[in-house]
């Protein structure tokens, strides 16, 4: 699996939206979080948006929310993108983005580390809303 991760990390550039999306999903699968290639990850969805169709984007979104990971300036960028491409979506995809968006910021175990963790000001309230598990 690391060497899987490192050569992932170095060829992220190359992959396409499908491949990233898979990718990151399948990390949830393991259960393995790693933190810099999530963060990649991110940025190269927003370097590519509109590569991006609605199963990738909450694929992604629904290994993040697995994994506990939330990126406060990547739900930015989602709050101010999603909606003018909302019309490209299948009704099924706009659901699927929608439950991966709720299981990324209802997290408790990301609840947990926002709230033990100084906040920043840019924050999304979207990562301070949550459920918590029992």
């Amino acid at each position: 699996l690391l060497a899987v991760r490192s050569l992932a990390r170095q060829r992220l550039p190359r992959f396409n939206a499908q491949h990233i999306a898979n990718l990151v999903y399948a990390m949830a699968q393991l259960d393995h979080r790693d933190d810099e290639f999530l963060a990649s990850a991110c940025e190269e969805l927003q370097s590519r948006w509109a590569r991006f169709n609605d199963q990738n984007i909450s694929n992604i979104l629904r290994a993040f929310g697995l994994l506990a990971f939330c990126d406060p300036k990547f739900l930015q960028f989602l709050a101010k993108m999603l909606p003018a491409r909302i019309h490209e979506f299948t009704p099924q995809g706009i659901a699927n983005i929608a439950h991966g968006l709720a299981l990324t910021v209802n997290d408790s175990l990301i609840l947990s580390r926002i709230r033990s963790s100084p906040l920043p000001s840019s924050l999304p309230s979207a990562c301070l809303r949550g459920k918590q598990k029992k």
